[in-house]
């Protein structure tokens, strides 16, 4: 969030009079957001967030195109699944996809068995197919954020971290880092657990709750035919003094594409009916399990096998998640375990992200609450943050929906 905010506003304003500094303590993408699962797919209970996921997703489809910025793209397709006690909200999430134009397609069990070779399903599920959903690299997306914050104009503060906001008669006047103060009339906190610390030494309280998400790896299967890999084609030159990255459109010839590394063995896979989603991450050649937590209904009823303050991975939740991975993909029985990894992330008392002003401190914006989520939504949250920022009518995300005034309490 912090880097698409950095990006979209740098590329916006005039980096002498309104420059933009992006503060991170270690190294991009080195906290929660850079171990996120990174899931791209429409599939959400709020119409307005599953908007919002379809403009990120043809944000990420076409970055590397018009920017020459590699976001580790893997458009391995989703297949969301879901059993009697989910049909209903099966149905309305179809209805919903294809209402707003989104590429989804509904499939019985045999379909979806036919669909994804290998996979054990009952009869008596049903499934969404997005075949252009997918993934993303976490950190190689926060990377090239960066990157292209940085051509636009704004300066990033790495080994930097903010200590104390700096508030006078109810309006930001900058922070307090490890470095020194910044001065800045606009702040805006998108630091994972750090912003309710800097929040509460502010005096704010808005609902926020840490939890720590669990996952568990297995070696990825490795389909027996490998298609030949690609290099990607060069980018087209350009003129430096009206160039700009993602406003370019640049001829069929010169658009580079993400190297092709052979097949995956199976989509992404969401199970609804269980709570559960796998991943194949293909540099690690290895596959993710953790549980889903998708919607507000399902963040706020996420804390069953949430981890201790230590982070640390139960036996139980392992157990739980290779079992689930085993038994609806026969072909991990033979795989081994390939270890395990927590997230501390940030959820609010709705389960709907915080994004927007606080109106009890003038100039102080969060982006906050995403629990694992922010990729499928930052393009939007970023572009309409840098929209507010600016005194610009918000027409990335819906500002009322979002709105921190709604659980704020001074």
């Amino acid at each position: 969030m912090g880097v698409s905010a950095a990006m979209f506003a740098a590329r916006q304003g005039d980096p002498l009079s309104e420059p933009v500094v992006l503060l991170e303590r270690d190294a991009l993408g080195s906290g929660s957001s850079g171990r996120s699962e990174a899931i791209l797919c429409h599939h959400n209970l709020d119409r307005s967030a599953a908007f919002m996921a379809k403009d990120s997703i043809r944000f990420y489809q076409s970055f590397l195109k018009k920017t020459g910025q590699p976001v580790g793209l893997q458009a391995s397709g989703v297949l969301l699944l879901a059993g009697p006690r989910q049909a209903e909200r099966l149905r309305s999430t179809i209805e919903q996809l294809q209402s707003i134009g989104v590429d989804a397609h509904c499939l019985t069990a045999a379909q979806a068995r036919e669909r994804v070779p290998g996979l054990e399903l009952d009869d008596d599920y049903q499934a969404v197919w997005e075949p252009k959903a997918g993934t993303v690299g976490a950190r190689q997306t926060i990377e090239s954020m960066g990157a292209l914050a940085r051509y636009y104009g704004a300066a990033t503060r790495i080994g930097v971290s903010a200590e104390e906001l700096v508030i006078k008669n109810g309006h930001m006047v900058g922070v307090e880092t490890s470095a020194g103060f910044y001065e800045s009339a606009r702040v805006v906190l998108a630091a994972g657990p750090h912003t309710k610390v800097l929040l509460a030494q502010a005096g704010i309280d808005l609902g926020l709750v840490d939890e720590w998400v669990q996952y568990t790896y297995c070696t990825m299967p490795h389909p027996e035919s490998q298609e030949p890999q690609e290099s990607p084609e060069p980018v087209a030159e350009h003129d430096e003094a009206d160039y700009d990255p993602l406003a370019t459109n640049f001829e069929p010839r010169f658009i580079p594409a993400e190297p092709v590394r052979g097949p995956l063995p199976h989509p992404v896979v969401i199970d609804l009916e269980a709570g559960w989603f796998a991943r194949c991450e293909r540099e690690e050649s290895r596959t993710r399990v953790g549980q889903w937590r998708g919607s507000p209904d399902e963040l706020k009823a996420s804390g069953g096998r949430a981890t201790g303050v230590d982070g640390n991975v139960t036996d139980s939740f392992r157990s739980w998640a290779h079992g689930l991975l085993r038994e609806r993909f026969p072909l991990y029985r033979d795989q081994a375990e390939a270890g395990s990894s927590s997230n501390r992330v940030v959820r609010t008392a709705d389960g709907r992200p915080l994004i927007g002003a606080v109106s009890a401190v003038g100039g102080l914006f969060v982006a906050t609450g995403f629990a694992g989520h922010e990729f499928q939504l930052a393009p939007s949250v970023g572009e309409g943050l840098a929209q507010l920022m600016a005194g610009k009518p918000v027409s990335a995300f819906h500002p009322e929906l979002f709105s921190p005034d709604r659980l704020q309490t001074v």
